[in-house]
């Protein structure tokens, strides 16, 4: 075998090697952003469970429920406006009452990880205010 087929041969192998290096590496990437992101819809499913087990346990020892216990459980420190809604609906397959006390359709189109925060940052409680009227409130400040 002539040397410069030896040198092509070698050459193809080092680029053969170092393309399947990459390739691994970008396996490695991609399986630790895989993990990652597994990782974090454990512990968002976690904080559910924690919040809808909290909401539970006030409920059966009869200390509070409904809008008000929504709101004292801090369901805005979930990710995001669908896990607030899992957790409620979690909620409501779990307890005896519904805990929007028919109010839900004032809440329909409305970001509730959003609304969550703003109704505890402005302590506005459902006890003292209808569902509604702390949509409207929401809706304004929104638009300011």
């Amino acid at each position: 075998m002539s040397f410069e087929n030896q040198l092509l041969i070698g050459t193809v192998t080092i680029c053969f090697m170092v393309a399947l290096y990459f390739a691994d590496l970008e396996r490695k990437k991609r399986s630790e952003r895989q993990r990652q992101k597994m990782e974090h819809e454990q512990r968002i499913n976690d904080l559910i469970d924690k919040k809808a087990n909290q909401y539970l346990d006030w409920e059966r020892d009869r200390e509070d429920s409904g809008l008000s216990a929504l709101t004292k459980i801090n369901l805005y420190e979930l990710d995001g406006h669908e896990s607030v809604r899992e957790c409620i609906e979690k909620i409501k397959l779990s307890c005896q009452t519904n805990p929007w006390q028919g109010q839900e359709k004032s809440v329909k189109d409305v970001d509730l990880c959003e609304f969550f925060k703003f109704v505890c940052k402005n302590r506005i409680w459902p006890s003292n205010i209808k569902v509604e009227q702390a949509v409207q409130e929401f809706q304004i400040d929104k638009e300011k």
